[in-house]
């Protein structure tokens, strides 16, 4: 109404005059149209962009749904290489708990036979300096006036020199 309290003229005689009637029954008309366009353009926005949100929610609920399929299987594979880690750990302790050991055998073998060599050390020593004395008898024997005679002479001269 524009802020108009009469919109229309009146007639000469009475009434109205039917040229501002029609203007008047146009331009509300108009602003109906106006209003009912936007309104449905208003809905037909409203309708689209519910759409787009349920839309979104159904990948966001997919999205949710393989994030936790990944994460189950994460943990799975997490627990799995746990256990391998665990079995592999208790090998490896064993292995070297057999090595721990086969070691402390041998250094044990090892000061048992350095022992056995100290000990018969003196001996060895000894067959050294009797095998000089009847290298240096048997020189002296192949010189010596004994040379030719037989082996049992040979070694009861030797005995004598002793």
């Amino acid at each position: 109404m524009n802020g108009e309290l009469n919109p229309f003229r009146k007639r000469f005689l009475g009434g109205f005059n039917q040229r501002d009637v029609i203007s008047y029954i146009t331009k509300l008309a108009d602003e109906r149209n106006a209003e009912s366009s936007a309104k449905d353009k208003a809905l037909s926005e409203v309708k689209s962009l519910t759409e787009d949100i349920k839309v979104l929610q159904r990948e966001l609920e997919e999205v949710r749904q393989w994030t936790h399929e990944r994460r189950e299987q994460s943990m799975a594979s997490l627990e799995s290489a746990a256990e391998a880690l665990s079995e592999l750990e208790s090998v490896i302790n064993a292995v070297f708990e057999k090595i721990e050991a086969t070691l402390e055998r041998v250094n044990e073998d090892f000061r048992s036979s350095l022992k056995n060599i100290k000990d018969t050390s003196p001996s060895i020593e000894q067959f050294g300096k009797t095998l000089d004395e009847l290298r240096a008898a048997f020189s002296v024997a192949n010189a010596s006036p004994v040379a030719g005679k037989s082996g049992q002479e040979f070694i009861d001269l030797t005995e004598k020199e002793l």
